[in-house]
């Protein structure tokens, strides 16, 4: 890839998404940066009519999706890095969220990551190749009491990333899930959603994401702007990871959840080799 690139960011309004952007345009490349609503995205540091273009997208409107990707692929004759950064966070029991808060958070966090990469898809494999980065979280690989649903919509994410990133190696597409842990955004604090419902049966589980999100608000050790440095390091590198993980947070709980998965799998080897037929090669 060349040094400078061409980035299609969703979800540029606060967060990951506008600090990615920020960081790009103050190192020498493209950005084309989207958000639901474009006048908190009309103008960032460093932007110029020659590096910058600002576009509406809401990513849960498919016919959007396609004019907005178009105009986009028009602004520079190609794009050389998709962000999926869209999405948001909603917590609270099972049983306590409604069916349309469910189906919301699938709506963003994966079906319109799906969507956006699908309109790409064509484009970059006629031009030669591309990258996406899919913004997951650690919690698309590790959920939490109270996050069930959240990690649901970021565990599909994982799937549908993962199987893109070997399908993609055909005509040179790759796809990196960026993994952050707490980062201080506005995540856990105005963009957060909760469950329509707090049942108090629940609290001695569900209870205690509450009582961290109450806690850790705004005092998160992730720094968007170096995460945004770390996310331009990967789409760089010649062949870059199927994922990486973004702080201590992060970096933490996944050996952990790699050391519990060993230890489940080793407790109950005997029974899993039992389900084959005695005489399997």
């Amino acid at each position: 890839m060349s040094i400078s690139q061409t980035w299609f960011i969703t979800g540029c309004s606060t967060g990951l998404g506008r600090a990615l952007a920020i960081y790009l345009l103050a190192h020498g490349h493209r950005v084309v940066a989207t958000a639901r609503k474009p006048a908190n995205i009309a103008s960032l540091p460093g932007a110029t009519a020659d590096n910058y273009l600002a576009l509406p997208l809401d990513v849960t409107q498919p016919g959007q999706i396609e004019a907005t990707v178009a105009q986009a692929w028009q602004r520079w004759g190609r794009v050389d890095v998709v962000v999926n950064n869209a999405g948001y966070g909603l917590v609270g029991s099972i049983e306590g969220m409604g069916d349309a808060q469910i189906r919301h958070q699938f709506e963003v966090n994966f079906f319109g990551a799906v969507a956006v990469t699908k309109a790409f898809l064509p484009l970059m494999r006629q031009a030669g190749g591309g990258r996406f980065l899919h913004v997951s979280s650690i919690a698309g690989l590790n959920a939490a009491p109270g996050g069930a649903m959240y990690s649901a919509s970021k565990f599909a994410l994982e799937g549908f990333s993962e199987g893109l990133h070997k399908e993609g190696a055909a005509v040179g597409i790759t796809s990196t899930l960026i993994e952050p842990g707490p980062f201080r955004t506005d995540w856990a604090g105005r963009s957060l959603v909760y469950a329509e419902q707090r049942i108090e049966a629940y609290e001695a589980t569900v209870g205690t994401m509450f009582a961290y999100l109450d806690g850790a608000n705004g005092r998160q050790k992730g720094d968007p702007d170096r995460a945004a440095a770390a996310m331009a390091a990967v789409a760089a590198m010649d062949q870059p990871p199927l994922r990486l993980l973004l702080g201590a947070g992060a970096h933490r709980t996944f050996f952990k959840k790699v050391a519990d998965l060993q230890a489940e799998a080793q407790q109950h080897e005997a029974l899993t080799l039992s389900a084959d037929y005695p005489d399997a090669a």
